[in-house]
């Protein structure tokens, strides 16, 4: 029997929270994955706990990690502002 639409994000958000949870203790400085993550969550709002956690954790990386700080905050910035982008062909 196929997967629901509902089934199927529910594996891709458990998914999601596997890979954060190895992230935080076998890759603890790669950032960049979990804003990926972040970015994920909340475009689909579909797991608003899990958000909380990874923004907490991309948080406290900004503030204890100083090389991170710009690049983590810029990343919230793009994700709460995403760009949409009009390419127009002139001829």
């Amino acid at each position: 029997m196929p997967l629901s639409l509902r089934q199927k994000v529910g594996k891709q958000v458990e998914e999601l929270a596997l890979i954060f949870n190895e992230l935080k203790t076998d890759f603890r400085y790669d950032w960049l994955c979990a804003l990926q993550i972040l970015e994920i969550l909340h475009h689909n709002n579909n797991n608003p706990a899990l958000e909380k956690e990874v923004r907490i954790y991309l948080e406290m990386k900004a503030t204890n990690e100083k090389e991170f700080t710009k690049l983590i905050n810029d990343g919230f910035h793009v994700i709460a502002n995403p760009v949409t982008q009009l390419i127009t062909v002139e001829d």
